[in-house]
């Protein structure tokens, strides 16, 4: 296993590890892209946008049986918006979140 940045990198470089790093942390990433998504365009108090055109509103969530997994969406990205998070901490945060798979960041 690496043990810097650019080991690390290197270590990556390859397809099956690309390939293996992304389906160990595909859902993480979808999560903290929605809470992102959520602050970058001011959605409505309470829902999660999930595209430019798609929110889910707690309703939603609700009626499909998301509504734990929607609230902690929410919360995450009410804290993103307090700390005033811009899109390179989004993108730290994707790194490391890549860089150690395995540890959950927001959900």
């Amino acid at each position: 296993m690496p043990t810097n940045v650019a080991s690390a990198l290197m270590w990556c470089s390859q397809t099956d590890d690309q390939i293996l790093l992304l389906q160990n942390c595909w859902a993480e990433l979808l999560c903290i892209n929605a809470c992102w998504k959520t602050v970058m365009y001011e959605t409505v108090p309470g829902c999660v946008r999930i595209g430019r055109r798609h929110i889910i509103t707690a309703e939603m969530a609700l009626e499909i049986g998301i509504a734990d997994v929607t609230q902690r969406l929410v919360d995450f990205a009410d804290t993103l918006k307090w700390y005033d998070v811009d899109v390179y901490d989004i993108v730290a945060m994707k790194t490391l979140l890549l860089l150690s798979p395995g540890s959950l960041i927001c959900c």
